[in-house]
Order: C-alpha cells, then sequence, then structure tokens
C-alpha cells in the first residue's frame, strides 16, 4: 500500500491519499488557521490501535460510533455541532465514498434529538460548507 508524503502548511501529512485521516487532519488545519479561538476536538475512534490499547479506551468510556469532529459553539438552534467525515468518492486514488456504520448512524439521531447538531459530511468542501453555515446561523 503506498502512502503520500506532502506539506499540509508547516506539517508535514502521511496517509493513504483521500482517507478519511488525511481529510480530518485538512479540517483541523482549516479551523486551526480560520478559528483559532473556537473550542474544538476530536474522538480517537477511528484510530488503528492494539488489542491492548483498544480494551483501555473502552474501560475508560470510549465509544463506538462517536462523530469524528465535535465543536463546542452554541448557537440560537443548537448547543455544539458533531461531524462525522466521510471520504468522497475518487476514482483516481480507488477511493469509495465513505459508509455511516449502524452505530454512527445511532450516535447522529441521539445527539440531533438531544438539540445537538450532528451532521455526515463527505469530503473537504461539504465538511468546511457544513462548519461555515453552522457557525454564521
Amino acid at each position: 500500500m503506498r502512502f503520500l508524503r506532502y506539506r499540509q502548511g508547516r506539517r508535514r501529512l502521511a496517509g493513504k491519499p483521500g482517507s478519511e485521516y488525511i481529510l480530518q487532519c485538512k479540517i483541523v488545519q482549516y479551523l486551526n488557521d480560520h478559528y483559532p479561538n473556537l473550542l474544538f476536538t476530536a474522538s480517537a475512534g477511528g484510530a488503528r490501535t492494539s488489542i491492548g490499547t483498544a480494551m483501555k479506551l473502552k474501560m475508560m468510556g470510549c465509544k463506538a460510533g462517536v462523530p469524528d469532529l465535535m465543536i463546542f459553539y452554541p448557537t440560537k438552534k443548537y448547543h455544539s455541532l458533531f461531524i462525522e467525515l466521510k471520504t468522497e468518492e475518487n476514482r483516481d486514488f480507488g477511493i469509495k465514498k465513505g459508509r455511516v456504520s449502524p452505530e454512527q448512524e445511532k450516535w447522529i439521531d441521539k445527539l440531533n434529538l438531544l438539540g445537538y447538531c450532528a451532521r455526515v459530511c463527505y469530503g473537504y468542501e461539504n465538511t468546511k460548507e457544513t462548519i461555515e453555515k453552522y457557525l454564521t446561523e
């Protein structure tokens, strides 16, 4: 499996072209550059770990399906924004459109019922537009 290395701002990103890892790194860099005072975090759910580490994370309360990004910024309609990142289809790199798991669907539905804004975003532009729309509501 070939991995892409390139510069994104001051950092070097290493990962499969079009992967959710690269997408998430680009979105985090966008948030840091354009909204330096915005309170946000990412879940470690998509990270590949050893079985021992996965067991420790589960015991610490990490749950399957938690959205990738959490932006803690209340608006008139919502408490916070939760984003599940998915890849766009990219035939040049053999990337299929990301699919939402049943656990992720449950989290998105429950968060929306509780008054949060929870969305599935496909690709960089869709994610950026979702964040911009949310922050200007």
